[in-house]
This record gives structure tokens, sequence and C-alpha cells, in this order.
């Protein structure tokens, strides 16, 4: 508010949100435990995940290592911290493996009151592990950087509610790009995991060390994983199965929306009742 970012002042943010959803006719979430917790202020609550194909690209095809092992990261530079809850894992690997860290995210941080006093986010993946390349987040580039790489890596903060309950967008979009990706254990990646026929979800340090070896050493095991995770993602988060469940939501408040996607193209009929 004191920076303009906010028109009015809200001292309290989940009473700020509720009362959002309260005046709303339909909300859109991503978790069924968020829709849970929305439902008493909104009975029209709907579960929808991300649309990826503006950033997925061309997918990853050959999973032979050379002398250097690529991890990578992407995400927000405010969830970087996030990545250093494997940084010991990563420097006892580096013992016997040649491993070098991408991360993928914008070149700032935003610190105090939003845009002020930005700290560099170079500066700060160069602290994370001692070999480490840093990309800034572009659409045009990601699916390149990501398919170049061997692993992705999604370690989360799980004592901290907001970051825990995420859901699996991240994952789903690695595995769109063809990737073997392991993950912390919360319960959207666990699911996912699940029911997509792999296992690699992590709860400790010995978890994350064990399986990143494993990986970094079988080829086919890592081929294995990214194409079950693969074929899950292309088939329960496929765009049109996505416009679908959007349609069902304007459809809900009074319109008769469809939409379809045929050779990267959107079509989209829409007739308003009132």
């Amino acid at each position: 508010f004191l920076t303009r970012k906010h028109n009015k002042l809200e001292l309290n943010y989940w009473k700020s949100v509720q009362k959002m959803c309260e005046r709303s006719d339909a909300v859109v979430c991503s978790t069924n435990s968020q829709r849970e917790d929305i439902l008493p202020f909104c009975n029209n609550t709907k579960v929808i995940l991300d649309i990826q194909d503006s950033v997925v690209g061309d997918v990853k095809e050959m999973y032979e290592t050379k002398d250097v092992f690529k991890i990578v990261w992407e995400g927000l530079p405010c969830n970087l911290y996030q990545v250093k809850l494997i940084s010991k894992v990563l420097r006892q690997l580096s013992q016997k493996y040649n491993i070098e860290l991408h991360i993928i995210t914008d070149p700032f941080i935003p610190s105090a009151l939003g845009n002020f006093f930005r700290i560099s986010t170079k500066l700060e993946v160069e602290k994370i592990f001692h070999n480490t390349v840093f990309h800034e987040w572009n659409k045009e580039t990601l699916s390149e950087i990501v398919r170049n790489c061997d692993l992705a890596v999604i370690p989360v903060d799980m004592g901290y509610p907001l970051t825990s309950g995420k859901p699996e967008n991240k994952l789903l979009l690695f595995w769109r790009m063809g990737i073997t990706v392991i993950t912390s254990n919360t319960h959207a990646y666990k699911e996912a995991m699940r029911k997509s026929g792999v296992n690699l979800t992590c709860s400790n340090h010995d978890d994350w060390f064990n399986k990143i070896q494993n990986l970094i050493i079988n080829k086919e095991l890592r081929m294995d994983a990214a194409v079950l995770g693969m074929k899950y993602a292309n088939k329960y988060s496929s765009t049109n199965r996505l416009l679908r469940k959007w349609d069902e939501v304007f459809s809900s408040i009074g319109f008769d929306f469809t939409s379809k996607i045929d050779d990267n193209q959107y079509t989209v009929n829409i007739n308003a009742e009132n």
C-alpha cells in the first residue's frame, strides 16, 4: 500500500483473499486441499493446473551423459533458498562425480518493499554450490536449457505450508520436456509420482543422495523415469483437457464456452446468457 502497488490497505492477507472468494461467482485454485479451504466462501470452486504450451518447446530425446552431469533447477528468485536444502548433498556427490548445477531464474531478488534494494541472483547462486551456471529466465530458451541437462530437481521447504502445499505444476512442466525429475515428498508430488509409476520423491538427506547417485550412474533408470513422467503429463495435463475444465468454469457462471486447440491455434466460441 505504501509503495502504491495496492490501492487499499489490507492488514490481514487471508481476510482479503476470503472476501475476494465470497464475492466471486467462481474460484479457480490448484489443489484439492486449497479447494476444501475455499468452499466455505464459494461453493463453485474448481481445481485447474497451468497450461504450459508456451514454454515446453522440444522435448529431450538423448539420455547419454557426457563428462559433466548437469542438474537443473527452475523457479522464482524468492524460492532460490530451497535449493540450499540439497547443497550438502551436491557437495558430497561432487567428490565422486563431476556435477554442474544450472539455475534458471530472474536476475534480481526483490528485497524490502518489493523492487527496492534488489539483490543480485547470480551472487546468491554462487553461494549454493561451487560449480553453478546461472541462466536468466526466458520462455524462448527455457526448454533448450532443460533439454541439455540430465536431471531436474525440485527441493521444497516442507516446514512452510505455502511451499509444501503447492501443486505439481513444475513437475509436470519438467516431465513434458522429457527430463527426469527428483522432488521433495510433498503431497502433490507424491501423488503425481505414484500415478505415473515413478518413485523419485525424497524425505531426507539420504534419499536425495542415493537417488541422485543412482540416476547419475544408470542411464536406463533416467530414461525410464523420464518416459513414464512424460506419458503421465501429456495425458493428464494436456491443453485440451485443461481447456475443457475452463469451459466448465465459464459454463457454471452462465456462458456457453467451448474451446479447443488444433495445430497450436486456439478456437473459442462464447455465447452469454445475460
